[in-house]
């Protein structure tokens, strides 16, 4: 009967590596991938518009309406919140537009860090 010699592991620990990051890659690459599979399922479609007026067929999908009713006075307070409650809605729309250039920024950084700058290959 023949004696069976143990594999020997290899003795570069950078394959290790190698391995780790790439199945880390790997699964990242997938949730992305499901991420964007999702969005693209689930993202409204623009309306059908008609021709003459370009208003939508269908009619308004939504309408965003501020109602104060000031048949009674106002106190000076509720003034000064109401103003502070509409700016900050006014305020909040730019940075949700900042942060969304910022992720996709930040996304091809990373894509040229881990694959290097654009163009053609070094020689």
């Amino acid at each position: 009967m023949s004696r069976r010699t143990p594999r020997r592991r290899s003795s570069n620990p950078g394959e290790l590596r190698k391995h780790l990051l790439g199945g880390a890659l790997t699964v990242l690459a997938l949730g992305v991938l499901a991420a964007g599979a999702y969005v693209y399922a689930t993202v409204a479609r623009p309306p059908a518009l008609d021709q003459a007026t370009l208003c939508p067929v269908d009619g308004p999908r939504a309408v965003a309406v501020v109602l104060l009713d000031s048949t009674d006075e106002i106190p000076e307070i509720a003034k000064r919140e109401i103003r502070t409650v509409l700016v900050d809605m006014a305020e909040t729309l730019p940075a949700f537009a900042v942060g969304t250039v910022a992720s996709y920024g930040l996304a091809i950084w990373v894509h040229q860090m881990l694959a290097g700058p654009p163009g053609p290959p070094a020689r």
